[in-house]
C-alpha cells in the first residue's frame, strides 16, 4: 500500500517537472524549519516562488484552493520571511506565493500565483 508521504512526494514531483519545463530553477524541496515547511521553492527571472502542493484523490472535500485559508496563507508568509532572512543571496528576488493542484491520476490540474 502506498503511503500518504509517497503520494505527496509523487505529486510534488509532478509539479517540479512542470516548473522545470516552464523555465524554473528548483532552489529547494521540502524546506523545513521548526516553524514552517515549504513544498517547493523555485526561481524564474527575478522571482522566487514558494509553492504549496495539494494532492487530491477526488474533489469531494473541495478544490486545492479551498485548503489555502487565511491561516495557511499566514504560515506561507512566515515561511517566505524566514527563508528570505536566512538566504541573503535572494535579497534582490521578489518572493511570490503559489499553489499547485495535482489530481489522483498525478496530472497537474493547475499552478497559480496567490493574489496577495
Amino acid at each position: 500500500k502506498i503511503t500518504t508521504k509517497q503520494l505527496g512526494d509523487r505529486g510534488e514531483q509532478v509539479v517540479v517537472d512542470y516548473l522545470v519545463e516552464s523555465g524554473h530553477k528548483i532552489v529547494a524541496r521540502n524546506y523545513k524549519t521548526k516553524l514552517f515547511e515549504v513544498d517547493i521553492i523555485s526561481q524564474k527571472a527575478q522571482m522566487l516562488y514558494f509553492t504549496e502542493v495539494k494532492y487530491r484523490s477526488d474533489h469531494d472535500f473541495g478544490e486545492a484552493l479551498d485548503f489555502i485559508n487565511k491561516k495557511k496563507q499566514q504560515k506561507m508568509h512566515l515561511s517566505v520571511a524566514g527563508f528570505m532572512a536566512t538566504h541573503p543571496e535572494y535579497a534582490d528576488f521578489r518572493p511570490t506565493l503559489a499553489v499547485a493542484a495535482v489530481g489522483k491520476d498525478f496530472c497537474l490540474e493547475e499552478w497559480f500565483e496567490l493574489d496577495e
